[in-house]
């Protein structure tokens, strides 16, 4: 890929990031981000069709990066240890941006990672991993450090039902 369309589209996205922080979706406008990113608006439209493409572009590739680094992600019926200390660490190193990206989406957040994750267990398991999953996740992101009391309480829980 030509370095000038990696320069660009990373300056877009760093841009559009810092304006996350402050602002939904709905907020960002393309001139605002454009001059945040030293764009044109033309050079924005040659990548994305709109703001809404790009903050979908992001969700997916931090998604994405969540469950490529959950290595155990399919140990929560066998191994409930394993799987919210896998899924902590993975929330951990993907924090700073999954609280960006999904900002004032937690609930679509949680959804789709549920959504993926009961992909890994059985159709008769469906209803009890969206159960464990949901609020797992929910705990967690509620959780602004390390909280080894929530960890904890988690996995006997899933113990427990499991």
């Amino acid at each position: 890929m030509d370095l000038r369309v990696v320069k660009t589209k990373k300056n877009i996205r760093d841009a559009f990031l810092e304006l996350r922080k402050k602002h939904s979706v709905d907020e960002i406008k393309v001139n605002t981000l454009c001059e945040k990113a030293m764009i044109n608006k033309t050079t924005f439209y040659n990548h994305y069709q709109d703001i809404y493409e790009l903050s979908e572009e992001l969700e997916k590739e931090v998604l994405d990066n969540f469950l490529n680094n959950f290595q155990d992600i399919d140990m929560m019926l066998t191994d409930a240890d394993r799987f919210i200390n896998g899924m902590h660490a993975v929330l951990e190193s993907e924090n700073d941006m999954l609280r960006v990206v999904f900002k004032d989406k937690m609930d679509e957040l949680i959804e789709r990672i549920e959504k993926r994750i009961r992909n890994y267990y059985a159709k008769e398991d469906q209803m009890l991993i969206s159960f464990l999953i949901g609020g797992s996740i929910h705990l967690m992101m509620k959780s602004k450090n390390k909280n080894e009391d929530v960890e904890q309480f988690l996995i006997e829980v899933i113990t427990k039902i499991v």
